[in-house]
């Protein structure tokens, strides 16, 4: 390698002997080249002697490594059009120029590769002289730093989003001393940012809400990140808005946390719409309540029309007419036998229409519901199902108390069809009617050892299959703000809990 390490030894070795007892005299060591080789070729660094013109005199590893061309390929070339794009040549002349004008000159450029590729670079150029002053050779130091341009990049790119974002992104001490502020920050509040930086993060707290942010530094100092956060702060013009707030921990290269990023969102508008919607919602939800208990109040009215109906009419009547029967098998003593058989056979089926008559006004309409309140309505309806159709009934009541005309009603009617549901499809041997009332909400349960079936899923809330029945009880609920969970399986018995939230003041 013709290199300068090369020159360096022929001309040490010109004057060993001339200088050799001058430098043993004098107790100094001779220059050891093999470290220094080791030490220049060692380096990661590019290291290139040039000549005064910028011919290559040496080329070290380092150079090999970043360019991409071994020595032999590049020493004796120019360096400028071997390694320089073209569009930075000029400056790499000035650059060049200024070195052998005042010593040095430092700054950073682009090379490009043998493959083409194009690579960033910090350079040092040192002109180096001999002892009459002349240009002995120019020593050229390059380092890639294409990890640091693209974290510069990278930071320039985040730094620019921060700044221009929409919403107030400010940096804190674990203290609370504000750091860093956007111009969102100053959209948001109306401070600049020389007004803030250097002040705690509470001047943006209304006096009510001053413990906050120390609340809120608290959780982030225990390494914890809290997001979403909505809260009321204070404008540079005294008035308040409603903010939402994320903050997150700032760590340092140990991961340890040594301040706060926060990022708040105006919600002001979003709010004041939330707020009417709930408005409009609890409003709707008020009128449908009105609405659901005239319909309600309506169906009960003609069903106690009808009940009464068929218990002042029909019932009478019926009542008169096996009145009759019996007397006329009194006053014919001289009757058949078999005429005898097929009058009480008429009497009975009287007497069974007359019970049936009875029922069905008692269902329409169950004067208990009215008289002594749901619990009783419920327990009678219980013992009537179980006698009627063979089966067990366990009835587990509430508290007595009032639940409000019109939701002990519904509940009642679910409990019918409930009922009814098992005696038709269940084949159940015994049912758990279940009644309670729990921080403002009643709730009812029927439950049943019968077949079951496959129901869409747990706690179903009923879909498309189910049955007019379900839907009925389901709307029910619905309609008072409450939910009807279904739970089946076959073979598993099925599972109806209805729960209803009572309006403030609903039950007694």
């Amino acid at each position: 390698m013709a290199g300068l390490i090369g020159q360096s030894r022929a001309a040490a070795a010109t004057a060993e002997g001339d200088g050799r007892k001058r430098e043993e005299g004098d107790g100094r060591h001779r220059p050891d080249y093999t470290l220094l080789d080791a030490l220049v070729n060692g380096s990661p660094e590019a290291l290139v002697a040039l000549s005064a013109s910028g011919d290559i005199m040496f080329w070290n590893r380092g150079a090999e490594a970043l360019y991409g061309l071994a020595a032999p390929e590049a020493e004796n070339r120019p360096f400028i059009p071997l390694v320089v794009p073209a569009e930075r040549q000029a400056e790499t002349r000035e650059a060049f120029a200024e070195a052998l004008r005042g010593g040095h000159a430092a700054g950073e450029s682009i090379r490009r590769r043998r493959d083409g590729a194009i690579i960033p670079v910090e350079v040092l150029i040192t002109c180096i002289r001999d002892e009459r002053g002349d240009v002995a050779f120019v020593a050229v130091s390059e380092r890639d730093i294409s990890i640091r341009t693209r974290a510069h990049d990278a930071l320039r790119r985040l730094s620019s989003i921060v700044q221009y974002s929409d919403d107030a992104i400010i940096s804190e001490t674990l203290d609370g001393t504000i750091l860093s502020w956007n111009a969102g920050a100053t959209r948001l509040y109306g401070y600049d940012a020389g007004e803030v930086i250097g002040k705690t993060i509470t001047l943006l707290a209304p006096e009510e809400r001053g413990h906050e942010p120390f609340e809120l530094l608290q959780r982030i100092r225990r390494g914890e990140r809290v997001e979403h956060y909505n809260t009321v702060r204070r404008r540079k013009d005294g008035s308040c808005l409603e903010v939402s707030a994320t903050i997150s921990p700032i760590r340092d290269a140990t991961g340890a946390v040594t301040g706060a990023s926060l990022i708040a969102r105006d919600i002001t508008e979003e709010m004041r719409l939330r707020r009417q919607l709930d408005e409009i919602s609890r409003q709707r939800a008020e009128d449908l309540r009105r609405f659901v208990s005239s319909v309600q109040k309506a169906q009960e009215e003609e069903r106690a029309r009808i009940s009464r109906e068929l218990h002042d009419d029909i019932g009478q009547r019926m009542t008169g007419l096996k009145l009759r029967l019996e007397v006329l098998e009194d006053e014919v003593p001289s009757i058949s036998p078999a005429s005898a058989a097929s009058l009480a056979g008429v009497t009975r089926e009287i007497e069974s229409m007359i019970a049936d008559v009875k029922r069905i006004s008692s269902n329409l309409h169950p004067a208990e519901l009215d008289d002594f309140g749901l619990v009783s309505a419920l327990n009678l309806l219980c013992r009537d199902f179980g006698k009627s159709c063979g089966v067990t009934v366990t009835f587990q009541p509430g508290p007595a108390m009032a639940y409000g005309k019109d939701i002990e009603i519904a509940l009642y009617r679910i409990a019918q069809e409930a009922l009814a549901n098992i005696a038709h499809h269940a084949a159940a041997g015994s049912v758990v009617v279940r009644l309670a009332y729990m921080q403002g909400v009643v709730s009812l349960l029927i439950e049943d050892n019968g077949r079951g079936f496959d129901a869409p899923g747990p706690r179903s809330q009923g879909g498309p299959r189910s049955g007019l029945g379900l839907i009925s009880m389901k709307e029910r609920a619905q309609l008072f703000g409450g939910s009807m969970y279904l739970t089946s399986s076959p073979g598993q018995g099925t599972r109806i809990h209805v729960e209803i939230p009572l309006p403030k003041g609903g039950a007694a």
